[in-house]
């Protein structure tokens, strides 16, 4: 191949089967000679990017020509000054001296420069200051005056019940009087400080406005520069055509796409591969490097293509290609049926498969609700009081009518249900109990993960208590004290938890024949008799 970003395999050999279909990019296992090639790429790196710098996603894709030879291409995230060209360029380079966007750029930072120079200022900081002194100094001087006139008025009062109105009325007035002046003090006393605060407040607002008026004008034409550059990457699909990624998003969302987009991966990758005539086999991306602070990235591990950014992109990319099914809908096909473990007037209790809904979804109806409905034969229910991932098996209680929905949903409110899991883990932990308290929020560019988040996340605690250590893998019982989506993946895997993803947990770890999660113990109070009913489950791995 004469093409500088196609690679040979050196391992490849004329033999190899090929995938019969591409990938489904937002939920696959790669195919070994992605794996292979990824490998190849890892050399490459290795003399770049070493492990302690700042980590990123790199991917590879596997391409054949038009005369049947088979090769690779490479990508990183993101975009560098210095390009190495042994990665596929940009779908477009906005890092160009001369283009529109670097030149947006400068203007921006020379409007941060002056909101900074003005914010920093002597004279700025100096008014704010004033501003500050003169409220704290006027509100003394005031609270003092009133104190002052309310004891006065205490020794008014004594003096009044010893006079005569008849006997004393000189010594009355005078009384009046002193009243009236100390009122008409304290009202001179306010306006003085309120006049003096408003001309020092007026000067303070003038170089606000300048500095308001600064920040609205680096927002308009940041505003204007991502829509701009939104308008020039141009992507194209297997079938020829071509559309830029703001006319993608208002296609299929509606809305503007979020920042970054067009720079991951997978999007590069087919953008090169079609305008070079080069036909998509398989693909993977990878992590190297450090983990970010927030999210679960593992040096070379294998991850999927975003959702929020990528998703839409690849959706019309894709188009021309035969594209494996999403490999998640075909396992919601599966059939599984729950297990009836105790049953009464008021409540259901069932043991939840692994990859089985809680609740219909989108794509199919079959879920531990749908199915209860059919056993359960009660208009008034059944209700769901709580949910279990669709990868995590377990117990679920449900009620059949809404007094003892609300029985329950109040004990699940005030955290006093007892719930307990069981978990395998990917390798050995050692400190014997635990409790890990690290807040969650979505990912909003790749739902449905989740990541920590110190400013924006809702509290998670979880608890935990080794049971056994066998090859290398850990046996734990975890018990969420709130109830975060995917709480317990995250706190397992995430480098300020436990640092050991939970098996199979693909979103986290590494993918394997199912989740190792099972909700095994669940204890509650009856919402009729009251009793403490404690369920178990035998766990399934």
């Amino acid at each position: 191949m004469a093409n500088r970003c196609v690679h040979l395999l050196s391992q490849f050999t004329d033999n190899e089967k090929l995938p019969d279909k591409f990938d489904f990019p937002t939920n696959y296992e790669p195919h070994y000679l992605a794996i292979t090639a990824s490998k190849e790429l890892q050399k490459h790196i290795e003399k770049t990017h070493h492990l302690d710098e700042k980590g990123r996603m790199y991917g590879v894709l596997i391409v054949k020509n038009t005369l049947d030879e088979l090769g690779f291409l490479a990508a990183y995230s993101g975009q560098e000054k210095e390009h190495d060209s042994y990665f596929v360029p940009p779908i477009y380079n906005r890092l160009n001296p001369n283009d529109f966007f670097r030149q947006n750029e400068l203007e921006l930072s020379r409007i941060n420069q002056e909101i900074e120079t003005i914010v920093f200022s002597d004279k700025y900081v100096a008014i704010k200051e004033l501003v500050e002194k003169y409220i704290e100094q006027s509100q003394k001087e005031i609270a003092e005056k009133i104190k002052v006139n309310q004891m006065a008025k205490k020794e008014r009062e004594l003096l009044r019940k010893n006079l005569s109105e008849t006997e004393n009325k000189s010594e009355l007035e005078a009384l009046i009087r002193q009243s009236q002046t100390q009122k008409s003090e304290l009202s001179k006393l306010k306006k003085s400080w309120k006049s003096k605060i408003e001309q020092v407040r007026n000067n303070l607002e003038e170089i606000e406005a300048k500095i308001n008026e600064l920040k609205t004008k680096r927002q308009k034409l940041s505003k204007q520069t991502q829509k701009q550059l939104f308008k020039s990457y141009h992507c194209l699909n297997a079938l020829g055509e071509k559309k830029d990624i703001l006319t993608i998003f208002k296609e299929q969302l509606s809305q503007e796409p979020p920042a970054g987009t067009g720079d991951c991966c997978t999007p590069k990758l087919l953008n090169y591969a079609y305008q070079n005539q080069l036909k998509p086999i398989a693909m993977a991306e990878f992590w190297w490097g450090q983990p970010p602070a927030t999210e679960i990235r593992k040096h070379l591990h294998y991850y999927p293509a975003c959702r929020g950014k990528c998703e839409p992109l690849l959706n019309f990319m894709l188009q021309g290609l035969d594209v494996n099914e999403n490999p998640l809908e075909k396992q919601m096909k599966n059939g599984k049926q729950i297990k009836i473990l105790y049953e009464d007037e008021a409540i259901v209790v069932v043991e939840k498969p692994h990859q089985l809904l809680s609740v219909p979804g989108i794509k199919t109806q079959n879920s531990v609700l749908e199915q209860v409905k059919t056993i359960v034969k009660n208009s008034n229910g059944p209700i769901i009081v709580h949910r279990l991932d669709w990868a995590t098996s377990g117990l679920m209680v449900l009620a059949k009518n809404k007094n003892a929905y609300h029985h329950l949903q109040k004990q699940f409110l005030k955290k006093t249900v007892f719930k307990r899991y069981s978990a395998l883990l990917e390798g050995e932990i050692f400190e014997q109990s635990g409790e890990i308290n690290l807040p969650l929020r979505v990912d909003l560019n790749d739902r449905p993960r989740q990541m920590v988040c110190e400013k924006h996340g809702k509290k998670a605690i979880t608890k935990y208590e080794i049971q056994e250590i066998v090859n290398g893998k850990t046996r734990i019982y975890l018990y969420p004290i709130t109830g975060r989506t995917h709480q317990l993946r995250v706190h397992m895997a995430h480098p300020r938890g436990l640092n050991c993803a939970i098996v199979g947990d693909s979103l986290y770890g590494k993918s394997a024949s199912r989740l190792y999660l099972q909700a095994d113990r669940l204890g509650f109070l009856h919402p009729v008799t009251n009793e403490n009913l404690v369920f178990e489950m035998k766990p399934e791995f």
